[in-house]
């Protein structure tokens, strides 16, 4: 009988097996697809805080804008109109009514002095100017704004006094 040499050791095992690492990368597509979708919508919500703080601001100037004609215009009674969605003749020179934006299907507050329009905000969903009362002896005017593009949608509105401060 011839004797069997003694059994060597395995050396200790380095890496990784085939299975561990398909473990692994599966493992890391589930992480990694989770933190996407997260910050897939993280961003659609950056964009939709961004649009409307760009509409809020549009608003704003437009009003800021309206506000101080509306307070150089001598205090008189208004003249009816035929609708809300335009200053007709009150803050004379100017004009404020809506027309088609530059985006087909928008609309646009423009703002008309000596024939020259300017276009204050867009896109405009809705535009309203109205005389509710006369307290003081002078008149008061009344003007909301909504704008909308998507999504996001921003309104203000102010009450002024014709012929000085508020």
């Amino acid at each position: 009988m011839t004797a069997e040499p003694p059994m060597m050791p395995k050396p200790p095992q380095r890496g990784l097996t085939l299975l561990e690492l398909l473990v692994g990368l599966a493992i890391t597509a589930l992480l990694m697809g989770s933190l996407v979708a997260m910050l897939v919508s993280a961003s659609a919500a950056g964009d939709d805080g961004s649009e409307r703080r760009d509409l809020q601001t549009q608003a704003q100037f437009a009003l800021r804008r309206m506000a101080l004609r509306i307070r150089q215009t001598p205090n008189a009674l208004l003249p009816p109109k035929s609708d809300d969605a335009s200053s007709g003749t009150w803050l004379a020179p100017a004009t404020y009514d809506l027309r088609s934006g530059t985006v087909a299907g928008t609309l646009a507050l423009t703002e008309t002095i000596a024939a020259t329009g300017k276009v204050l905000a867009e896109p405009v969903s809705s535009f309203s100017i109205t005389s509710p009362t006369v307290t003081a002896g002078r008149t008061l005017i009344a003007v909301r704004i909504t704008l909308a593009r998507g999504n996001s949608r921003a309104s203000a509105s102010l009450v002024a006094r014709m012929g000085g401060a508020r």
